[in-house]
């Protein structure tokens, strides 16, 4: 694993009993990633779905359709909470297709493409 911030000290806090203050250690500035000014809305009503519960497991207000998950702050812990909210909405999400399809309207795709593909076999 990678660390996503790195803090550089001139010496570490140390407590009265020489251990380290952690209390007192510098928080990492978290920047946000690079996002285009030129926001893509939701153009169906899966993507929109998926917007909304992407939006709400990274508690991250207007994810565009081609962000990607993991440069969001995704992690394999919030494949685990999508795939369950979409299922409560009906929406047969996997860890792995999160995984394959980085971005909403990847996922989408690779949605109406199952979805297509079920009821041709009907």
């Amino acid at each position: 694993m990678v660390p996503s911030s790195f803090v550089f000290l001139h010496a570490l806090p140390l407590t009265a009993n020489g251990k380290i203050d952690r209390r007192a250690l510098a928080r990492p500035e978290t920047a946000e990633p690079v996002r285009d000014a030129r926001r893509a809305v939701p153009h169906a009503p899966l993507e929109g779905q998926l917007v909304e519960i992407c939006s709400r497991v990274l508690d991250i207000d207007g994810v565009d359709i081609h962000d990607n998950f993991f440069d969001l702050g995704g992690t394999s812990l919030h494949t685990v909470e999508i795939v369950t909210q979409a299922a409560e909405l009906g929406l047969e999400v996997t860890p792995e297709m999160l995984f394959e399809h980085q971005t909403i309207a990847e996922l989408a795709a690779a949605l109406s493409v199952q979805g297509t593909s079920e009821t041709d076999d009907a």
